[in-house]
């Protein structure tokens, strides 16, 4: 931004937006087949997220806030709000929220004196939502919407502050499945159609704090006042290494500072560099991770060397979503009598890509059969290269 004149002030700036798609979608499977006696099922456990719900609501966050008695309020120059301590329970088909909400409040006194004053409003609300259960997974995202500042009278040394906030919340059910992959029938011809979708196989929200002490010199704030400190973090790079993500980052500090009795304010920005290793069991490479920063606790504080000592507690959630392809079996049918040539024993020499399974179906035999006749101590094991006796099945 820049000062065009006394009167107006010339703001730009790049918006970069992402947006990520999902839905719901009904499907229909088979899970037994009892029409065929001898019908070989190839089955995999595997759990499902599905979206049970979405809700929101209104809350508002509200207090008198207090300045100094001594100070009359000339104006309020800088207004920040933070929603911390967030806490989510869920009770009789409403999703119950609790948080503070950290006001933190410039101001400039008639008599030029800039001072600063903070307040922590309680916020609770809740969301309704049918079939909700305490197995399920909830996110819930904290928007500000509206924000009324209001000073009250001068001799009453205070200033209103109304928050309105959007609080909207995502459920998540989580399911275990049995599902059938593949079949096939040694002794009939079996048509059926398949079907693969793309699902979620498992989400999950993950916390962590990251604590950053250092001592920094600034020379602009050397014999100065600090009034405010914004601190802004983003992430720049997220490694999936095995059983933990290692996020990594850039924090930018902006410092209010000026003279004691004065009412000129002035800024100095600082960059500094983080990084966080956070576990995580059975990360894939292909998980999809978003992650959300909230500053807890900051501190700074001039030391008698001039050095600033910098205390900065950051609680980092990270919403990891891992897909997988799943293969649905539909209508199932069988079709004519087939003529199989009449062998009673085959004998077959292992290719790449190979598994007992696919060697079955291939021969119209069945993976017990073959292991128990070749002495397979493990049936997901087989080399290359190896011989195997396959016996059909009449």
């Amino acid at each position: 931004c820049r000062v065009l004149n006394g009167r107006k002030v010339n703001v730009k700036g790049v918006l970069e937006v992402e947006a990520k798609l999902f839905s719901n979608e009904e499907i229909e499977f088979m899970k037994d087949l009892n029409t065929v006696k001898d019908i070989q099922l190839l089955r995999e456990d595997m759990t499902v997220s599905s979206l049970l719900g979405t809700g929101n609501s209104r809350v508002y966050a509200k207090d008198t806030i207090m300045i100094d008695n001594i100070d009359e309020l000339a104006e309020v120059m800088k207004v920040k709000v933070a929603i911390q301590n967030k806490e989510t329970k869920i009770s009789y088909n409403k999703v119950l929220t609790k948080a503070d909400a950290i006001v933190t409040m410039l101001y400039l006194s008639t008599d030029n004196r800039i001072n600063c004053v903070s307040s922590s409003i309680p916020v609770m609300g809740f969301i309704d939502m049918p079939n909700v259960t305490d197995e399920n997974l909830c996110e819930v995202n904290y928007e500000i919407k509206n924000m009324l500042v209001k000073p009250n009278s001068i001799e009453e040394h205070s200033v209103y502050v109304e928050i309105e906030m959007e609080l909207n919340c995502n459920v998540y059910e989580t399911k275990a499945l049995n599902m059938i992959q593949d079949l096939y029938s040694p002794t009939v011809n079996l048509m059926y159609g398949q079907k693969t979708i793309r699902a979620t196989a498992e989400k999950q929200i993950l916390q962590d704090v990251c604590n950053i002490r250092e001592k920094q010199v600034i020379p602009e704030l050397q014999n100065q006042k600090i009034y405010d400190v914004d601190v802004c973090p983003n992430i720049q790079k997220q490694t999936i290494l095995k059983d933990k993500i290692l996020c990594e980052g850039e924090m930018e500090i902006t410092f209010f500072y000026g003279i004691e009795n004065s009412p000129r304010m002035q800024m100095k920005k600082v960059q500094l560099s983080f990084q966080q290793s956070i576990a995580c069991k059975d990360i894939t490479q292909s998980a999809s991770i978003d992650t959300n920063i909230e500053i807890e606790n900051q501190d700074f504080v001039i030391l008698p060397d001039e050095s600033i000592d910098i205390k900065i507690d950051m609680e980092i959630e990270m919403h990891i979503t891992r897909e997988q392809n799943v293969s649905v079996i539909q209508e199932i049918q069988i079709a004519e009598d087939r003529q199989d040539e009449k062998y009673s024993m085959i004998i077959y020499f292992v290719k790449p890509g190979d598994t007992l399974w696919k060697i079955a179906k291939r021969f119209k035999s069945t993976v017990d059969r073959i292991t128990c006749v070749n002495e397979i101590a493990d049936e997901n094991k087989i080399n290359v290269g190896e011989q195997l006796f396959i016996p059909m099945v009449r």
